[in-house]
């Protein structure tokens, strides 16, 4: 049984990937959100708290890895970015 925050955010520009892990984690009782690229998960990481993200390394105008550097300010940004900031 899962207990806590229970959200996750995948973002990958690839719809057949959201689509496929959208099932996956809704199956494992999550609360899926889904991005098309960075600028929106970021937006989305602005209003909204995830327990994890699941962020595609090759995303179409901005790779993987940049969102680390616009995420806000938080404590979790390591483990929640994959812990390489």
């Amino acid at each position: 049984m899962v207990t806590g925050n229970r959200n996750v955010l995948v973002v990958d520009d690839e719809q057949p990937m959201r689509e496929m892990m959208s099932n996956i984690l809704a199956d494992m009782d999550c609360e899926v959100f889904l991005a098309e690229g960075a600028a929106d998960a970021l937006a989305q990481v602005k209003q909204q708290d995830f327990a994890v993200i699941f962020l595609d390394l090759k995303l179409f105008g901005m790779n993987g890895i940049d969102p680390q550097a616009q995420a806000p300010d938080d404590p979790l940004r390591h483990d929640r970015m994959g812990g390489s900031v």
